[in-house]
């Protein structure tokens, strides 16, 4: 048991000693219901000064390693979003990953990672149009 609680320290540490900052108590966030090849998901970008902060993913009705995959995808691109790097580096590295093809809203989704990369990059632009 004490084992554990050693590693939660250790991981709760493991950000600062990078120059993370901590996460705020609470953060303004917006959510988005994406289609994919793989079934619903919604993808929760959250905010702090202005800029996006962490994304979340939760997909509806899927199994344990898909959810595992898309829990993978929002952890790496929060710590990247916390770290300080720009968004539009997550946004080249994810976007037209292909997987299995769907359209959402009249634009062509080609995998889970393209989701979030062009949810982030359309979370983005609705950023800029509120504080212009």
């Amino acid at each position: 048991m004490r084992k554990v609680v050693k590693r939660r320290r250790k991981q709760r540490n493991a950000l600062s000693e990078y120059n993370i900052p901590k996460r705020p108590k609470y953060l303004a966030s917006t959510t988005y219901c994406v289609n994919t090849g793989i079934g619903r998901a919604y993808i929760t970008i959250t905010e702090y000064k202005s800029k996006p902060f962490e994304i979340f993913i939760s997909l509806g009705k899927t199994g344990t390693i898909l959810n595992n995959l898309a829990n993978s995808i929002a952890r790496l691109a929060s710590v990247m979003l916390r770290a300080g790097l720009p968004p539009a580096l997550i946004i080249k590295q994810l976007i037209d990953i292909t997987d299995i093809q769907v359209w959402d809203d009249g634009k062509q989704i080609k995998s889970l990672p393209d989701a979030v990369a062009k949810t982030l990059k359309k979370h983005i632009k609705e950023l800029k149009c509120l504080n212009s």
